[in-house]
């Protein structure tokens, strides 16, 4: 059985990423995550997802 690559996750701001017009990514506002509890919404929010 092989398994999918592992995620990575990129920082960018949005000029700066060279992926900006792949579909494929899933961005999250970096102005959203200010505190922990932005995070733990954020992570709920991605935990509703089938793809996930």
């Amino acid at each position: 059985m092989e398994y999918p690559e592992p995620a990575s996750r990129h920082a960018h701001h949005e000029r700066c990423d060279a992926d900006r017009d792949d579909m494929q990514h899933y961005r999250v506002p970096a102005d959203r995550l200010r505190f922990r509890a932005d995070f733990l919404d954020w992570t709920a929010h991605l935990m509703e997802k089938a793809w996930l």
